[in-house]
């Protein structure tokens, strides 16, 4: 485990998995597509399974764009299309632990499972699967070394015990 101060600053390191499935699923998709073409000598099927590749590749583009940082006490978030949002850990009034509901899973606009921070009318959502399990642990540590009266609550159980994050 990575050993931070709370002067210093740091990103929290994305992993692939939110796209793991549908790099399997499209790749799938693009082998059947293939040997269809090669069967009846047509690329056309070919090229559908291309134009799917072209969208998945856009949002992926747009989720490399969404990062967190921690830095000299500050939460930041980036998000594609969004200015940047900045929460001092004084400013903090709650942790959640979050799922999204159907609207926000076709809107794209929250990451399925988060910890939300809110503050002073504005919250930072930290995506459980863009970002790294002991980055995410590591920054919610932190939080709770300058703010011991937070909890991250889930249906308003503490998440938080002793030192281990659940």
């Amino acid at each position: 485990m990575l050993t931070r101060n709370l002067m210093m600053g740091f990103s929290l390191r994305r992993t692939f998995t939110p796209y793991a499935s549908l790099t399997a699923i499209f790749t799938f998709i693009t082998l059947m597509m293939l040997l269809v073409s090669v069967k009846q000598n047509s690329w056309e099927p070919l090229y559908a399974s291309l134009i799917f590749w072209i969208l998945f590749l856009v949002q992926v583009f747009i989720g490399t764009r969404y990062r967190i940082y921690f830095i000299n006490g500050n939460i930041i978030m980036l998000a594609y299309g969004k200015p940047p949002t900045t929460i001092s850990i004084n400013e903090i009034s709650a942790l959640m632990h979050e799922s999204s509901s159907a609207g926000e899973l076709v809107a794209f606009n929250r990451p399925q499972s988060r910890i939300a921070i809110i503050g002073n009318c504005k919250s930072i959502d930290v995506s459980l699967r863009h970002f790294q399990r002991q980055d995410v642990e590591e920054l919610l540590r932190l939080i709770k070394e300058s703010r011991p009266d937070l909890s991250i609550s889930k249906n308003g159980t503490s998440m938080i015990k002793g030192n281990e994050v659940h």
